[in-house]
């Protein structure tokens, strides 16, 4: 593999799309893990794609089959390419990519502008109350198969997106740079 990078961080914070944009600019093959799941909750009809539900088949999928699961998946078969997963959750995930050399950026916002992207974006299970949106999250950061506040605390790079695209894109391009030149 070429290069490998992760971008992590809370629902809503961005992940996807820093991860798109480096993959359009910079040539990366971009796979989320969270799609990952999606497709095996589906391929073996093990119910709908809410939150709650793929928490449920994530820790069920990491007892059987370790941790760092969905990044072994994620990079199985790809040798020659340039790589940028997101969305890992677990700290065995992000373990894993600094093992395989790799670098981890965290995208940050605030919890508000989190949740109305959660709703905005339409995704199926994402359309819940606030005071959901903040029970799920304080389970994510607890260590019950989830601990995102672990992993973000083990990026190289950290990226505020609590501004406008351009001031967003604006901070991956000097992450990129200074990542393409390491």
């Amino acid at each position: 593999m070429n290069k490998i990078l992760a971008v992590v961080g809370q629902a809503g914070s961005g992940k996807d799309t820093a991860a798109n944009y480096i993959s359009k600019k910079y040539g990366f093959l971009h796979i989320s893990t969270a799609d990952i799941l999606r497709e095996y909750i589906k391929e073996n009809s093990l119910g709908d794609l809410s939150r709650q539900n793929m928490s449920r088949v994530i820790e069920e999928l990491r007892f059987k089959r370790g941790n760092d699961v969905l990044v072994k998946l994620a990079t199985e078969g790809l040798k020659d390419k340039s790589v940028i997963l997101s969305a890992l959750r677990h700290p065995e995930e992000s373990a894993l990519i600094k093992k395989m050399g790799g670098i981890i950026i965290d995208t940050r916002a605030d919890q508000e502008s989190r949740y109305r992207r959660n709703v905005q974006r339409n995704r199926e299970g994402d359309s819940i109350e606030l005071s959901e949106f903040k029970k799920l999250e304080n389970r994510e950061n607890s260590g019950l198969g989830f601990d995102i506040n672990k992993v973000e605390s083990g990026s190289d790079f950290t990226i505020n997106n609590n501004g406008s695209y351009q001031d967003f894109y604006s901070q991956i391009d000097k992450a990129m740079e200074s990542i393409l030149n390491s």
